[in-house]
């Protein structure tokens, strides 16, 4: 819901898209943050989640990415 308060909005066809996003992004920092089918919670501050989903691929060889 909140994303739809944004100038411009995001908005997604399907709820299903969007809470396969946040369930990968919480595979990504598992530590920073968790996403269900009805809530994402942040476990650190928003800074901190951008900077943990930054520097997860770079975990991982090329090869693997």
């Amino acid at each position: 819901m909140e994303l739809s308060h944004l100038n411009p909005p995001v908005k997604y066809e399907k709820d299903e898209t969007l809470i396969e996003l946040c369930k990968g992004m919480a595979q990504m920092a598992p530590y920073s943050m968790f996403a269900g089918n009805d809530r994402v919670e942040l476990e650190q501050s928003a800074d901190n989640v951008i900077a943990a989903l930054e520097a997860a691929p770079k975990e991982y060889p090329i090869d693997e990415q």
